[in-house]
């Protein structure tokens, strides 16, 4: 009996070919998983841009952004000023007659060396009228052991022991810790006093007061002066106009990326989405609208030296902006930090479009949505490209088989045929 073969069919070259064709709505559902993906992506990264300009509008609110002043001094020598805080421009004549001093007292005794023994027993310091004891025991009672007795006593509230070493031995110096005559120290024993405890004396535009210390915080308020020497100064303050126009342009450089931003994905990832349009006429009406400057009076930011060009861009024009400095300071002080002002009413639309209800966290929904719906609909294909393989190669193996046969028959009759032939010849 003739062998049965099968036909040269490659089945599964067939039904693989037959199923990539079957499987691009699969491919399309899949493309648009991939590009809604992309647009979730591109809403974080207009997020991003949204919180830095709100952290910007954040900083113009800050009292100590819009309100930086400088102070100077005619003559450093004498005194020094920095400005801590504060929103008007300020000139005084200050006049040192004295200086602050910080007490000392030095033992009377002269020791051999720093591990010369003091003798034990209980020792008594004040100073700034609080007093402590130290108690030094037989064998542990050297100046080194006093010393770091006294430095190192929790009850010290401000008196530093040390030794000093002088031509013929060691002294033993006790220094009060701030200047003033209310820190002055008394101490058992023998002592000089090498540095007295008094306070300074100076005049603020004709006032006289004395201060413990050379150093003023808020005498004037809003500014620290150090007493440096004894003379007379002129002290200035003035508006720091270049270090106010930095955080202006700061502003503007964070309005800027957001622009920048919403360009860039309106021709990308959310092409033909229009949500980047819905974001900037949000905010565009926020500086297109009036805020309180001063009681009773509207402004818009564009008195204060804000501008946008032709392409939309946001600029400080510093020559408006210093005038505005000079001749209407408050008015742009409080325009800028009020509560009712420009950037407290921006950061709210701000805080709006990035909330977990606002614009963006709603579009992302709806992106989740769609992914869900391609998910679904590729699981559906899925199922369905299972079945129709599994068919496809039901039937081509069928035909296959077929061929096989219909091919072995024909053999076998050309083959019964060449007989027949051969035996008519003989």
């Amino acid at each position: 009996m003739a062998e049965v073969s099968g036909s040269s069919i490659d089945v599964q070259s067939i039904v693989s070919g037959l199923m990539d064709i079957e499987r691009r709505p699969i491919k399309k559902l899949e493309a648009k998983t991939s590009n809604t993906q992309a647009r979730i992506s591109a809403l974080g990264d207009l997020k991003s841009a949204i919180y830095k300009l709100e952290s910007a509008a954040s900083d113009l609110q800050k009292p100590d952004t819009l309100a930086k002043f400088s102070a100077t001094s005619s003559d450093e020598s004498v005194a020094t000023a920095t400005v801590t805080s504060l929103d008007t421009i300020e000139n005084h004549s200050i006049t040192v007659e004295k200086l602050a001093t910080t007490h000392r007292l030095a033992s009377q005794t002269t020791y051999n060396t720093a591990t010369d023994s003091v003798g034990a027993g209980t020792y008594h310091y004040e100073v700034g009228g609080q007093g402590f004891d130290i108690t030094l025991e037989a064998g542990k009672d050297s100046l080194t052991d006093l010393k770091n007795a006294i430095n190192r006593s929790s009850a010290n509230k401000g008196v530093a022991a040390s030794i000093i070493q002088v031509d013929d031995g060691y002294k033993f110096v006790l220094s009060a810790q701030k200047s003033g005559s209310t820190n002055a120290i008394t101490a058992d024993g023998n002592w000089d006093e090498i540095s007295t405890a008094s306070d300074a004396t100076i005049s603020i535009d004709g006032i006289q007061i004395h201060p413990s210390s050379n150093t003023l915080k808020d005498v004037i308020p809003g500014i620290t002066i150090e007493l440096k020497s004894l003379g007379a100064i002129e002290l200035s303050t003035s508006a720091d106009k270049e270090a106010m126009a930095d955080s202006m342009k700061a502003f503007a450089s964070a309005y800027n990326d957001l622009k920048n931003t919403m360009e860039r994905l309106d021709s990308g990832k959310l092409k033909g989405e229009g949500l980047s349009l819905s974001i900037e006429s949000a905010i565009r009406n926020k500086f297109f609208g009036q805020y309180e400057s001063s009681e009773g009076t509207l402004s818009s930011v564009f008195e204060f030296g804000l501008t946008f060009d032709k392409e939309g861009t946001l600029s400080v024009d510093s020559s408006k902006f210093n005038d505005a400095i000079d001749n209407n300071f408050f008015g742009l002080y409080n325009f800028f930090t009020g509560d009712n002002g420009f950037s407290s009413q921006l950061k709210t639309t701000l805080k709006d479009l990035t909330s977990s209800d606002g614009l963006i966290a709603g579009r992302k929904n709806s992106y989740y949505d769609r992914i869900d719906t391609y998910n679904r609909q590729t699981d559906r294909l899925e199922l369905r490209m299972t079945a129709l393989r599994a068919r496809y190669l039901q039937t081509y193996s069928q035909l296959d088989a077929l061929l096989g046969s219909v091919s072995n028959t024909s053999t076998s009759i050309a083959q019964q045929l060449g007989a027949l032939s051969g035996n008519s010849q003989k």
